[in-house]
């Protein structure tokens, strides 16, 4: 929501009242540059279009309302000064921590076992894969999931919990189970992994980074008021459905995670299926188009060759949308598709729509 300048005071002191599901707040310029700031006092600088994220711990309200302001104005040159350290920080070492092989051990006790089935395969008809030459969708195979029984967890709280690399959390059923600052530890293959898992209704507070997620099911995740970040990941038949929030899953961040993610995938019949899923924001990169599972006549890919050849996208109603347009067929090579997805829970929903129906009309929306 649009804030002005001289309340970002009272923003950052209702923030330290603030519960686990709102605790934190960010202000974006204009250039998609923006500055998060979590009430543990860590401030990140990004932009979600370029680079790697950078933090400044120990930001008191004084100093973040200074960053904010020169964001404000633009002013990035001086923001570049400032002394940010690379990366996302982890919680302090003593943090309370218990490893995957521990929480196994901790939860056998108060654990059932259901038998049920994996995450479905989908219906190659239902599927849009890739283009052929003519510009239409080429059908796909998928198989169905083995099936495997499952531990199953039910109100669960789950804090700093590690997927080291290579280590895999696997055939686990969790309902309305709620996950605080969980996340990777590897910056190499093989990543830590989450296999054979259905969520349903659960919480998870922080961001995905460097996780395999292969045959899992999600349905309604709460991630927080704040943009839920997945980057560096991977996935193999996994189906997003009901309700989530706030969502941007980023391009690998370097030469070495894109290696890894097209070495991944190339193994990959299809990664996502987001048919019957409903977000309040969406913007998906990083999964190849032809391994995502869409509703095509409402979850649109636009080319670029096609964005630069035909005209009339300048005048679809959604002002966001035409704006990524006019990046994709711009002169410097943005990227080579956009995924366009209706956000269910956002106030710009029709206007969205209308956006598709046009995207159709002109012959751009495959």
């Amino acid at each position: 929501m649009d804030w002005p300048i001289e309340k970002l005071g009272e923003l950052v002191d209702e923030l330290a009242k603030a519960d686990q599901e709102h605790g934190d707040v960010d202000l974006t310029h204009a250039s998609e540059w923006s500055i998060s700031y979590h009430r543990n006092k860590t401030a990140i600088f990004e932009n979600v279009e370029e680079g790697e994220p950078r933090h400044m711990k120990k930001v008191g309200k004084a100093k973040l309302l200074e960053l904010w302001e020169h964001l404000a104005k633009g002013d990035l040159a001086w923001l570049e000064k400032q002394p940010w350290k690379k990366g996302v920080p982890e919680r302090d070492r003593d943090s309370s921590r218990r490893e995957l092989n521990g929480l196994r051990k901790d939860m056998a006790g108060r654990t059932t076992k259901r038998g049920s089935a994996g995450a479905s395969g989908v219906n190659g008809k239902a599927r849009v894969g890739a283009r052929d030459g003519a510009g239409k969708s080429a059908p796909a195979k998928a198989a169905a999931s083995k099936v495997k029984s499952r531990k199953y967890y039910e109100g669960e709280t789950f804090r700093d919990l590690r997927l080291p690399k290579g280590r895999v959390f696997s055939d686990a059923e969790l309902d309305r189970c709620a996950f605080e600052d969980c996340r990777t530890q590897s910056v190499e293959w093989p990543y830590g992994a989450v296999r054979n898992v259905v969520a349903r209704k659960c919480k998870f507070f922080g961001y995905a980074d460097r996780v395999a997620l292969e045959d899992v099911t999600i349905e309604d995740l709460d991630t927080g008021a704040a943009l839920f970040m997945v980057t560096n990941c991977v996935f193999k038949h996994v189906v997003l459905k009901g309700k989530f929030g706030k969502w941007f899953l980023k391009d690998p961040y370097n030469d070495a995670a894109a290696k890894i993610a097209r070495e991944y995938y190339a193994k990959v019949d299809w990664a996502l299926d987001i048919r019957d899923a409903e977000f309040r924001e969406i913007d998906l990169r990083g999964v190849p188009p032809e391994l995502l599972v869409r509703n095509a006549e409402v979850q649109v890919a636009v080319y670029r060759a096609d964005a630069m050849r035909i005209k009339g996208w300048e005048e679809i109603p959604h002002k966001a949308w035409r704006g990524a347009i006019a990046r994709l067929a711009g002169e410097r090579a943005f990227r080579d598709v956009k995924i366009f997805i209706p956000e269910t829970r956002s106030a710009n929903y029709a206007d969205q729509l209308a956006s598709v129906k046009m995207l159709h009309e002109l012959g751009l929306a495959m």
